[in-house]
């Protein structure tokens, strides 16, 4: 790992580490993170093999236990915390992952295609990869997997609810095209009272 970057004296040449000789693994991460405790699940395997959707059940089936169930019908103020699921369609979150997790009261919700800024999880992925190239940095002599592992611990959870509340103000720009008839998030929340205002002659 190089630096593209470094700082010296006006007038000394920079000093900079040599890359390290060593070949890196390359690792996929699945992680389940929340505004309320930071990571739930998380799972690091090395590439290749690339994930299959036998290691997305086995993810979620360890899950299934770290969450709570939804209540129907009770509101969202109500609902106990970590019940809802939300992910999107990637090609290994298969129906019986679904299953499970749905058979232990959990609500599943799929984010429409192409909207990564409505999750909180794709900025805590960019800040998980900035954690790895900076233990790798500075402790080279740390075990590939452990790297990852603590790149994703070294996460504070203020910094997780930071990237919640930016996905939910998101969420809110884009809430009438989501729950309107056909739509992916249509008949999860309750009607707005919004009173519309009449025509102006």
């Amino acid at each position: 790992m190089i630096r593209p970057r470094g700082r010296s004296l006006v007038g000394q040449p920079l000093e900079a580490l040599a890359p390290d000789p060593r070949p890196r693994q390359r690792f996929s991460s699945i992680v389940a993170i929340s505004h309320n405790t930071g990571i739930l699940e998380l799972t690091v395997n090395e590439v290749p093999p690339a994930q299959s959707g036998d290691d997305w059940v086995a993810f979620c089936t360890s899950l299934a236990g770290r969450m709570n169930g939804y209540v129907p019908g009770a509101l969202w103020a109500d609902q106990p915390p970590d019940c809802v699921l939300l992910y999107d369609n990637a090609s290994v979150h298969n129906p019986v992952a679904d299953e499970i997790l749905t058979l232990n009261g959990v609500l599943l919700l799929h984010l429409p295609p192409y909207s990564p800024n409505l999750s909180s999880i794709e900025p805590t992925f960019a800040d998980y990869k900035r954690n790895v190239r900076d233990l790798t940095y500075h402790h080279p002599e740390l075990p590939d997997r452990l790297t990852h592992v603590l790149a994703f611990a070294s996460i504070p959870l203020a910094t997780i609810q930071g990237h919640y509340r930016e996905a939910r103000r998101e969420l809110w720009r884009h809430l009438p095209e989501l729950t309107g008839p056909g739509r992916p998030l249509q008949g999860v929340l309750p009607a707005l009272p919004i009173e519309l205002a009449p025509p102006q002659p």
